[in-house]
């Protein structure tokens, strides 16, 4: 099956792609987070989950020392910290990275895949089973556990926070998230939100263990078909630049998008 995919001369501005990832990532954090409409940025915070960048968050920062100034104020006031904060630019000026790094910020740029083919797979992996992860929560558990050891340092404390906030993301219906078994245990997660006629992918997780076993572009393949299914206009994922993953995406049918950038806060 085709993904319906709008000709090159009809693609949504550069623009339009990041601001449809933002929204979705906005939803998403509404879930499990609470949210606050300050002056220049909007912050999500949830004190039960202060390590998870998910729950803790700023968006839509418009650039400003005052606005950031308050922002940080904010996150003090609750003992938290915004771990992320998006901004409402695709990129931002030297003098806004400067202001960043004097309050404990790193600027990071982010790269935008998109679906221009959908190049369907022929050799998957047919022994992994994939069902809705909606209806295996307790497995669900089991591989964003996993991810916290292999992708976040293995912390326990993490580890059940990041659980947390993620299995409660579940009941955003806009989400599709899948989960691969292979021999009755979780072993991959991938899935798709839907923004309109955007849809925005969760990349793709294996765990290191099983790895080199065609399960990632199995669980991506199925994630398309869904996409397709929904006659989805255009599909993007979110990756760092020079991610391993990214030649998989490739291969799909994915062409390099616009970048942007965000800031990121290291605690601990």
């Amino acid at each position: 099956m085709e993904l319906t995919v709008a000709p090159q001369s009809y693609r949504p501005s550069d623009d339009s792609l990041i601001l449809a990832l933002k929204q979705a990532t906005i939803a998403m954090t509404r879930m499990v987070s609470e949210e606050t409409t300050l002056e220049g940025a909007i912050a999500f915070t949830n004190p039960d989950t202060p390590l998870i960048r998910q729950a803790n968050r700023a968006a839509s920062w418009d650039g400003s020392p005052q606005s950031l100034a308050h922002l940080i104020e904010h996150y003090q006031q609750q003992q938290l910290n915004a771990l992320v904060i998006d901004c409402e630019h695709a990129s931002l000026d030297e003098s806004q990275v400067q202001l960043a790094s004097q309050n404990g910020y790193t600027a990071d740029t982010r790269q935008l895949l998109v679906m221009a083919q959908f190049n369907a797979y022929d050799k998957m992996n047919t022994d992994l089973q994939v069902i809705p992860a909606r209806a295996a929560y307790r497995e669900v558990k089991t591989i964003y556990a996993r991810m916290a050891q292999t992708d976040f340092g293995g912390d326990p404390d993490l580890a059940k926070q990041l659980c947390d906030v993620m299995v409660n993301r579940l009941d955003e219906p806009r989400l599709d998230l899948f989960l691969g078994r292979m021999d009755r245990k979780p072993v991959a997660l991938g899935g798709v939100y839907t923004q309109g006629q955007i849809g925005v992918l969760v990349p793709v997780y294996v765990d290191p263990d099983m790895r080199g076993k065609r399960l990632g572009i199995t669980m991506l393949n199925h994630v398309l078909e869904q996409c397709a299914r929904a006659q989805l206009q255009q599909v993007i994922v979110d990756r760092s630049p020079g991610c391993y993953a990214i030649p998989m995406y490739e291969k799909a049918g994915f062409i390099t998008g616009p970048k942007y950038m965000r800031l990121l806060k290291h605690v601990g």
